[in-house]
């Protein structure tokens, strides 16, 4: 209850310097059986009113972001009798005994979570941070064998490019897992 509370003061103090843009885009994994996926989110641009000559760190913005990348199936041998995996980023290993004798195929998928936080370096170019949390599913004939998470800080940039009231906004964002290339739009109700 605090924590929504933080968030209504912080919307009402400065209601009219507000700007929300919508994005979405491409994310790629470091894992090529992963490869590309989607990214989509949001994010609150507030005014800082300190416009007097300067301009830096004039405006901060802060969002919420949802990623996903999905495998194919990933065959494995008729004969195997178990599956194990060795994952790096937890040092753990999963194993799942007696398969069966049907087809067997791996699906991997991963989702994330992610919170942004940027500010405005020069002139609508903004430099961005934020930490993602990634959920990672493992699944052997629909059957879940492991389940595990990872949490990384992220580091981007954002530049909005004004046309009349509508802004445009290239982004790039990388961590330790993925890039993502994305665009998002606002609207200036100013």
């Amino acid at each position: 209850m605090k924590l929504f509370l933080i968030i209504i003061l912080l919307f009402t103090m400065d209601s009219f310097g507000q700007r929300f843009e919508l994005y979405t885009g491409l994310s790629s994994n470091k894992d090529k059986d992963l490869g590309n996926g989607y990214m989509a989110g949001f994010n609150f641009i507030m005014d800082m009113n300190q416009r007097e000559g300067r301009e830096w760190a004039n405006r901060i913005l802060f969002g919420m972001e949802h990623s996903g990348y999905y495998s194919d199936k990933l065959p494995l041998s008729e004969g195997q009798g178990s599956y194990e995996e060795v994952f790096e980023d937890c040092d753990c290993v999963h194993t799942q005994h007696n398969l069966g004798s049907e087809r067997k195929y791996l699906r991997r998928q991963v989702r994330g979570v992610s919170l942004n936080f940027g500010i405005e370096a020069y002139k609508g170019f903004y430099l961005l941070t934020g930490i993602t949390s990634y959920n990672h599913i493992s699944e052997i004939n629909r059957n879940k064998v492991s389940q595990f998470r990872t949490t990384l800080i992220d580091f981007g940039v954002k530049y909005f490019i004004g046309v009349k009231n509508w802004f445009f906004a290239p982004t790039i964002k990388f961590n330790s897992e993925s890039v993502s290339f994305g665009i998002g739009v606002s609207w200036n109700h100013l």
